[in-house]
């Protein structure tokens, strides 16, 4: 998003100027790519603002709005169906990626780091279509596991100087961590790197589709170097208002047979009236379209259709659509 970089929305331009001076002393070309998520985001406006306009000037290289390059139509296997994802077709356009994710709180995946951060990939709007697409949260991290193999990047860095809590990705706060986490395995630094914000791999659910597609998540069997993992934990890191939790607590039959609807018992969007600017943001980037301008610019949210994406919540630029738990969900404490 175009948010400046001490909000800890998006990786801080000194990593990304860093990594691509090092590739130049190698002899090779760095470009910066991304396609940023949204029906109508500039990728020029969100380079500008995010520094990484900056970077390329200075050191004369190239940007590139990942959504204006070929497309490669990769099919995923879900739990409930087969899904058919656009990717930008990296393998053929460069000769590596490297990955370099922020790592983050995330109201729906709990967490967003090496795997995740690939799910930039997918061409702009297509991105937020997903989600209406595949709705269940497993099914929706089974196709950003599948994005990320798609386009397996050869290295993956992790901006964890500053992190972001509480409800990410782009409505928590900035939190100190000092730290940045490397490997040539984005599933074994995302087990390490949720570990240190003291989550539990079995409670992130990309991690969750991982070891179900045979990749390893047991931290005792990753092998670490750097400082020691017990002297790396970021106390008090605030976690997020997860929509997670509930498939864990509720018996498997019944989420098979409520299935989305069941999620809404847990945690809903709702617009905070007295911070929003009326932009419009939400309405435009909601792919269920249950969001609508009622009297007087005011939105209403139609939550018998809601699939509980919170695309509205990482799009407000104004940071006013807030993550609610239902009524039940909090008798329940859910």
């Amino acid at each position: 998003m175009a948010l400046d970089p001490k909000t800890a929305c998006s990786t801080h331009p000194s990593i990304v100027k860093a990594v691509a001076k090092e590739i130049l002393d190698l002899g090779s070309i760095p470009v910066i790519g991304d396609s940023p998520g949204g029906a109508e985001t500039d990728f020029n406006n969100v380079f500008e603002v995010c520094g990484y306009n900056k970077i390329a000037k200075e050191l004369g290289i190239e940007t590139v709005d990942l959504k204006k390059i070929p497309i490669t139509n990769v099919e995923i296997k879900t739990k409930q169906k087969t899904i058919t994802v656009p990717v930008a077709d990296l393998n053929n356009r460069f000769d590596a990626v490297i990955n370099l994710p922020k790592l983050k709180t995330h109201v729906l995946t709990v967490m967003t780091g090496a795997v995740k951060n690939m799910f930039g990939s997918v061409p702009g709007y297509s991105k937020s279509k997903l989600h209406f697409i595949a709705p269940d949260i497993d099914d929706f991290c089974s196709v950003l596991l599948g994005v990320y193999e798609n386009t397996m990047p050869v290295l993956t860095i992790m901006d964890a100087v500053e992190s972001m809590e509480g409800n990410g990705p782009s409505g928590g706060q900035a939190k100190k961590t000092d730290t940045i986490f490397a490997s040539f395995d984005g599933i074994a630094l995302d087990v390490v790197s949720a570990f240190c914000a003291g989550f539990a791999a079995s409670k992130i659910p990309i991690l969750e589709a991982a070891k179900m597609s045979g990749f390893e998540t047991d931290i005792n069997k990753i092998e670490t170097v750097g400082r020691a993992l017990e002297e790396n934990i970021f106390h008090g890191f605030r976690k997020p208002v997860s929509v997670y939790g509930i498939t864990k607590k509720l018996p498997p039959l019944l989420i098979e047979a409520f299935g989305t609807s069941l999620r809404n018992i847990n945690n809903y969007p709702q617009i905070d009236r007295n911070i929003c600017a009326e932009c419009q943001t939400c309405v435009k980037n909601c792919p269920a379209k249950c969001i609508t301008v009622v009297k007087n610019l005011k939105y209403d949210i139609n939550y018998s259709k809601c699939v509980a994406c919170f695309c509205c919540h990482e799009m407000c630029p104004e940071k006013a659509v807030k993550i609610k738990k239902s009524f039940l969900a909090r008798i329940l404490r859910l």
